[in-house]
């Protein structure tokens, strides 16, 4: 028997694969409600407003679109408009367009011609071995310039990691980059050798990411507001006889109960708080090394205004905000304009976000202040004239764990769970996003498969 703790989407996906081959398992999931990151709330009268308080969408190549359709949610699915494509950053207080092709860059007015000059250099930089300790900012500046790491790679790493480049590791968080690197010496070069590659499209759901949680979990064997308060070993003499221990906590109709539960394998799916404690009576120094991850604080802000009161086009993605520019927050996603059914068809929905590495300490303002600061904000970007008809505010107090230096420690240390029969799938190692978290699970439930020769 196999115990998952946590139903979080990493969970979800390694319970499916394994049901699917009639293994038995269990998921324990602390709470009363499945899809950990991933939330949905609809609101308003037929649910007119949808707000994503986690994850907004799901990167979706040709695995992950397997996978929808075989979880029988393919009907569900639906794809980001095609002005999405189009991204901006705020420059000058005003959203501009990104450059989206190596051309755009070249011949372009984005950018300056002091680093337009550097960008074609780098077209015949040469093959190069990289330090593992390398930063994305470090690298990227290296082969385009400040310019570009400041108002293209620092935004664009904030709206996905909540991260400073500066401090994000190259090897765990674009890896292709590094294969570029090495292979072609110029990153540009690498691209366009590879552009016909798996296209992958931004996608969500009718009624939003949770709904897909919750469709992936309808047949699994989940146990809610069971927590897992400690793993002890039933027996640690002999190897091939060794089970998990599991204390559980749970209510039943109102009083509290713990039980003991033995398993063969443990896959853990949690915070790293959560698994530090649970490992820390076997494996106390990888314990220490995961409580060191770093989650920076983030606030998402949801904002709903009349069509007619806001004086810019949003025909794009959202405007990311670089740090340099002094602004309050770290940027903008124009969810009505990115997916159908998000809003009523003559209002906007903004989701803004204050927060991340670079913005922690606006994220710790009081409540009121963020909501006023970020609003004011809005209203100058785009110029909008009256107060939002509907606005709702979610903090993450702990929010995208950082792919930082720590995680070199954190990766030498996993090794010791290595034949412990106790396993990590979880965002903080191996991948953050959220099809990312799609695919550990399932190589974990086909790696244990093809191990068990089922």
């Amino acid at each position: 028997m196999i115990a998952i703790v946590g139903a979080g989407i990493s969970g979800l996906s390694l319970a499916w694969h394994l049901h699917q081959k009639n293994i038995p398992y269990q998921i324990f999931e602390s709470s009363g409600e499945i899809g950990g990151y991933l939330k949905t709330v609809q609101m308003g009268k037929n649910k007119a407003y949808l707000f994503e308080r986690g994850a907004n969408s799901l990167l979706m190549d040709n695995e992950i679109l397997d996978f929808i359709k075989k979880t029988g949610f393919e009907n569900e699915l639906i794809y980001a408009n095609k002005v999405s494509k189009s991204r901006f950053i705020v420059r000058d207080k005003k959203p501009k367009k990104l450059p989206s092709s190596p051309q755009g860059l070249l011949f372009g007015s984005f950018f300056s011609t002091q680093t337009k000059a550097k960008i074609f250099k780098e077209l015949y930089y040469k093959k190069e071995e990289l330090d593992p300790k390398i930063t994305v900012g470090e690298f990227l500046e290296n082969h385009f310039g400040k310019e570009v790491v400041d108002y293209a790679v620092s935004p664009f790493v904030t709206g996905i990691y909540a991260a400073d480049a500066y401090q994000l590791l190259l090897k765990y968080t674009f890896p292709i980059l590094t294969e570029y690197a090495q292979a072609h010496g110029s990153i540009l070069k690498g691209f366009i050798k590879n552009k016909s590659g798996d296209r992958k499209q931004s996608v969500s759901f009718k009624n939003g990411m949770q709904s897909f949680a919750k469709n992936i979990s309808k047949n699994l064997n989940v146990q809610y507001n069971h927590r897992v308060i400690s793993i002890q070993n039933s027996n640690f003499t002999e190897r091939k006889n060794r089970r998990w221990l599991l204390e559980i906590e749970h209510n039943n109709l109102g009083e509290i109960k713990i039980e003991s539960l033995e398993f063969d394998k443990v896959f853990l799916t949690t915070s790293p708080s959560i698994s530090a404690d649970l490992l820390e009576p076997h494996f106390e120094k990888l314990a220490h090394t995961i409580r060191d991850i770093h989650y920076p604080t983030m606030c998402l802000i949801h904002s709903v205004f009349k069509k007619e009161d806001v004086d810019f086009d949003l025909n794009g993605f959202g405007a990311l905000h670089p740090k340099v520019e002094g602004l309050f927050s770290a940027g903008t996603i124009w969810s009505s304009s990115v997916f159908e059914g998000r809003a009523p068809e003559d209002e906007v929905l903004f989701t803004g976000f204050v927060g991340g590495r670079q913005w922690q300490e606006n994220a710790e303002l009081p409540k009121q202040e963020i909501l006023k600061r970020h609003t004011d904000e809005l209203k100058e970007i785009y110029g909008i004239k009256n107060d939002p008809v509907v606005q709702q505010f979610t903090r993450w107090d702990k929010s995208v764990p950082q792919y930082d230096e720590q995680l070199l420690q954190v990766e030498k240390q996993l090794k010791r769970l290595k034949k412990s029969d106790i396993y990590i799938c979880a965002n903080w190692f191996g991948g953050v996003s959220v099809a990312d978290c799609i695919k550990k699970g399932r190589d974990l439930a086909l790696q244990f498969i093809a191990d068990s020769n089922l």
